[in-house]
C-alpha cells in the first residue's frame, strides 16, 4: 500500500503528487465543531443526546453498545464526534 509522497509511475511513465491523510494521528479524526456544547437538542433526538452523554461520562459501562439510527441530519455523526471529544478530554492517553 502506498503512503504519501509521490506515486508510483502509470502509464507513460508519469509521476503524480499525492497526499498523506495521517490517520495514525487521532488529532485529525474528530471534527471540533462537533461538540456537546454545539448539539442543538429537541424533541426528535434528546433520548440519543442523553444517551451520548452517558456514553461518553461512562464509555463501555451505559448503552453498551450505543446504536443511533435515524435520517439525514439528525445528528448521528455530531453527537458520536462529541463522545469522542469527552473521553479525549477526560482521558488524553486515549487519543
Amino acid at each position: 500500500m502506498h503512503r504519501g509522497g509521490t506515486a508510483p509511475a502509470g502509464a507513460g511513465g508519469l509521476r503524480r503528487e499525492t497526499s498523506q491523510v495521517g490517520f495514525e494521528s487521532s488529532d485529525h479524526q474528530l471534527n471540533t465543531r462537533y461538540t456537546f456544547d454545539s448539539f442543538v437538542v429537541g424533541k426528535s433526538n434528546e433520548f440519543a443526546h442523553a444517551a451520548s452523554r452517558a456514553v461518553a461520562e461512562q464509555p463501555s459501562k451505559a448503552y453498551n453498545p450505543l446504536f443511533l439510527y435515524g435520517g439525514v441530519g439528525m445528528g448521528k455523526t455530531h453527537l458520536m464526534h462529541a463522545i469522542g471529544h469527552t473521553i479525549k478530554k477526560r482521558n488524553p492517553r486515549c487519543g
